[in-house]
């Protein structure tokens, strides 16, 4: 398992950053379902809550 930096682009304009372990980036993208809700917490403690039907774009980057 290799981990990556998957940062999705949201319909607002707001981008949160997952550290995720997956074979490759194409497992990394698609680990999530498209109507689920996801919960992360950033660097600076801040939770945040969204739902994967409001990302425009999914950019995986090796970690």
């Amino acid at each position: 398992m290799e981990k990556f930096k998957v940062t999705y682009h949201l319909i607002t304009g707001a981008e949160v950053v997952d550290h995720v372990k997956a074979e490759d980036k194409t497992s990394a993208v698609l680990m999530f379902g498209h109507d689920e809700n996801k919960f992360l917490e950033s660097a600076d403690g801040k939770l945040h809550k969204f739902n994967l039907k409001h990302v425009v774009m999914v950019t995986v980057d090796p970690n």
